[in-house]
């Protein structure tokens, strides 16, 4: 993932070739989605938000907010994400990160309530739903949980 993530961030690769994919819940706790190709098109949908309707978004980044997206889980350090040191309880929705490039694919995911306890991932999340708001015009209520 530090390769790939390096790699969009230093020009190496091609940005057709990067990817980002965000997701966090199911369909009982409310779920968010966001993907992202180094070209800056975009989808994202999420059932948390006013009268958990989902809501679909799509369309087109600058390069420079993708890059600042991007450098900031660089500087979260998300590879190093490990889930906390406890038991995931039975009804605790998976959250993921994956990051791919060029065909390779590398994925963190934590239970959502381990979420506080790791700050790699906590970082990235914010940085990331941060965007998820921005197109969304403030649509999307996910806090990360």
């Amino acid at each position: 993932m530090q390769a790939s993530i390096e790699g969009f961030l230093d020009g190496s690769a091609p940005d057709g070739d990067f990817a980002l994919e965000y997701h966090i819940g199911n369909s009982f706790s409310g779920e968010t989605r966001l993907r992202l190709r180094g070209t800056g098109d975009y989808e994202a949908f999420s059932t948390v938000t006013e009268g958990r309707r989902q809501l679909d978004f799509q369309g087109r980044l600058e390069r420079a907010r993708v890059e600042r997206l991007v450098a900031a889980l660089r500087d979260a350090r998300v590879w190093e994400a490990r889930p906390a040191d406890r038991e995931r309880m039975l009804d605790d929705p998976l959250a993921a990160i994956v990051v791919s490039r060029g065909g390779e694919e590398d994925r963190v995911a934590l239970p959502a309530s381990h979420i506080s306890a790791v700050a790699p991932f906590a970082a990235a999340q914010a940085a990331i739903l941060e965007l998820v708001r921005e197109v969304s015009g403030g649509a999307v209520l996910e806090a990360g949980r």
